[in-house]
């Protein structure tokens, strides 16, 4: 092995370990996940990904709920397919389907060799359905995790229309059409404001209308069933569908639940405004709006975000978070660029900048205008995402929280698989006792912006504007000298101007070399060089472009690098490229892998092994994560980034990480 792919797998081995399941079910033949009788039918559906606003325990708390948790986690996501009107939900097995709601897909249906194609969606459709099941998804144009640009969610602007289908199946609760009609006109009048008069929504709530009891949580039945008992055969664009019903217990506890970029939401029980205006931003494609506390002593840091405590739905003075009895906070620039509906500056490298900010919105009586076209923030991209600075003052909307208000930093990320956006407030005070007393910049205080040669100073504060400035910084010849290196190393080539500053300006913020390391070796290059030379390796071609999509994103998802070549080493084409016979294949794995012939007695006992049930996938991870595997890998690598071989000491202790998971 040569010292470029040596040098590419530094670090990559220490990531966690996740199941097996998305590499064997990419590997499996078909015939493994079938039984005799069965058949399997390709079926074409939609994508439609679902948020659960769930308060239970590592999820944070649902809007609606007084207090959020402090738990690191994602947005919970639900992905169905809708097929024929009907909304079938993929099993948990097969991971997130990478794809926007909306996308084009192609369900690999094992279903009863009795069964036409109209059946076997009808026994998909059913929570108990057990004549067929969803065995995979294809999506046409998955999100690879190289996406830098940031799309406009959909429908954001223009004329839409909320209609509400009260059901019930014993009792109805004690919303009626008059409470339903008022929440509604108010996420309709929000809406509104944070847009200014740009997405007009219509309301129409129906009367309550009698179901057959579900039997469960299914939001397919209450879906269909709405419709069925609400006469509506057909839905016209841009017409949103709220499914309201009674607080079920087997829901799990969550308030609502809607599609990302969709047009489908559901509600348990719950006439909360914060409840229905934020499903319905779910519907216009965003995510939630957390909290991040990321302190290195009394510097702000950002790399890498997992090293921040994160609290899920904790920033309370935005619609996409928590959910208060106050007034619906206004939405953050972060949120409203990704919309399309805010007025931003963008200095670039070395560009010095002074912008005078307006507030989120123009107070006028009772009404928040949201202020589109007032330059109203600076963007400034780092490695984690854009960092967004904006001024919210504490007046109208914006009275939830009256001590976070003034100058508020936020991150906003761009989830890779699915391509929503989550922002994260920023404590700007780190040396206060408690976090989040009071996040906002104080005046006159200057942040270096990790990731960037620039800094940030709040010059004032004043009624009408928050007056910023930023300002380039110089690298530290030291620090350049560093990343120059690492590229060399990683890359085989000469650091780019933008990555010299990214990683340069992160650690001269204090970042640890360490986490700059696993920043870079995490980026769509370095996985992109890694999955090439798997298929070069291993299948003696290039990657196709579906395949390199393909990896990219489960290794975003968190698939490390010898799960990665485990799913090479398992597939049917590595398996015909050894003769097509177990011998052949554990003869070719140990050259490969193990850079040695196997002897007579080892082709038997793993030949046996695979006779008597192990997978191939298993066998692989196994040779990957032996111990004379990668005593050899970390040694390539001692090699060629030290200029030595390795030591006992050494060797040992990486061996024993990367087996570890850590």
């Amino acid at each position: 092995m040569g010292p470029r792919r040596a040098a590419r797998r530094r670090g990559t081995g220490a990531r966690r370990l996740v199941g097996l399941v998305l590499v064997w079910f990419l590997v499996q033949p078909t015939a493994a996940v079938a039984v005799v009788g069965d058949r399997t039918l390709s079926v074409s559906g939609t994508l439609v990904q679902l948020v659960v606003d769930r308060p239970e325990s590592g999820s944070g708390s649902a809007p609606g709920a007084a207090t959020a948790s402090e738990a690191e986690t994602a947005l919970e996501i639900r992905t169905v397919v809708e097929v024929d009107g009907a909304l079938l939900p993929v099993p948990d097995a097969l991971g997130t389907v990478p794809g926007r709601t909306g996308d084009a897909v192609v369900l690999s249906v094992v279903a009863d060799a009795s069964l036409g194609r109209a059946a076997a969606i009808d026994a998909l459709a059913r929570p108990l359905g057990e004549e067929a099941r969803i065995a995979g998804v294809t999506t046409t144009a998955p999100i690879a995790a190289s996406t830098t640009v940031e799309p406009l969610a959909r429908g954001a602007t223009g004329a839409q229309t909320l209609t509400i289908l009260p059901v019930y199946w014993t009792t109805p609760d004690a919303a009626t059409t008059s409470s339903l009609q008022g929440v509604a006109n108010a996420t309709s009048q929000y809406w509104s404001e944070q847009t200014a008069g740009r997405l007009a929504i219509a309301t129409d709530v129906r009367g309550w209308a009698k179901i057959s009891d579900p039997g469960s949580c299914s939001t397919n039945l209450l879906y269909s069933r709405a419709l069925a008992a609400h006469g509506l055969t057909a839905l016209a664009p841009g017409q949103h569908v709220l499914v309201y019903f009674p607080q079920r217990a087997d829901c799990g506890g969550w308030a609502g639940l809607a599609s990302i970029g969709g047009e489908n939401i559901w509600i348990n029980g719950s006439q909360n405004l914060d409840v229905m205006a934020h499903e319905y931003g779910h519907n216009l494609g965003l995510g939630h709006a957390n909290v991040a506390t990321c302190y290195q002593g009394s510097r702000v840091t950002l790399a890498p975000l997992a090293s921040c405590t994160r609290s899920e739905y904790a920033d309370r003075a935005d619609v996409m978070g928590i959910g208060l009895s106050a007034r619906t906070g206004n939405l953050t620039t972060a949120f409203a660029d990704y919309l399309g509906l805010a007025s931003v500056v963008r200095p670039t490298a070395g560009e010095q900048v002074s912008a005078n900010l307006a507030p989120l919105a123009t107070v006028s009586g009772s009404t928040s205008v949201a202020n589109v076209g007032a330059v109203r923030s600076i963007a400034l991209p780092v490695a984690e995402g854009v960092v967004y600075v904006d001024y919210r003052p504490a007046v109208g909307r914006d009275v939830r929280v009256p001590a976070w208000a003034g100058v508020q930093v936020h991150l906003r990320t761009i989830d890779p698989t699915i391509g929503y956006p989550t922002t994260y407030l920023l404590d700007m005070r780190p040396t206060t006792a408690s976090p989040f007393a009071s996040p906002s910049m104080p005046v006159g205080a200057t942040w270096t912006i990790p990731g960037t040669s620039q800094t940030l100073t709040a010059v004032s504060v004043g009624v009408a504007a928050a007056q910023m400035s930023v300002r380039p910084v110089a690298a530290d010849p030291a620090l350049v000298s560093y990343v120059t290196r690492v590229y060399q190393d990683l890359f085989g080539r000469a650091v780019d101007a933008g990555g010299l500053v990214t990683w340069t300006s992160l650690l001269a913020a204090g970042t640890p070399r360490i986490a700059v390391a696993s920043s870079i070796t995490s980026s769509t290059e370095f996985r992109s060089g890694l999955i090439a030379d798997s298929y070069a390796t291993y299948l003696g071609r290039a990657p196709d472009a579906g395949g390199l999509r393909y990896w990219l994103s489960l290794m975003a998802q968190g698939v490390t690098i010898q799960q990665m070549e485990a799913g090479f080493l398992a597939s049917p084409e590595y398996y015909s490229r050894a003769g097509s016979t177990d011998a052949g294949w554990v003869g070719q794995l140990y050259t490969h892998v193990l850079s040695r012939e196997a002897s007579g007695t080892e082709v038997r006992y793993w030949t046996s092994r695979l006779a008597a049930g192990t997978t191939r996938a298993g066998v692989a991870l196994g040779f990957l994560l032996s111990t004379e595997h990668l005593t050899t890998e970390v040694d390539d690598q001692y090699r060629a980034l030290l200029g030595r071989s390795i030591d006992a000491a050494g060797g040992a202790y990486w061996v024993l990480r990367i087996q570890g998971g850590t």
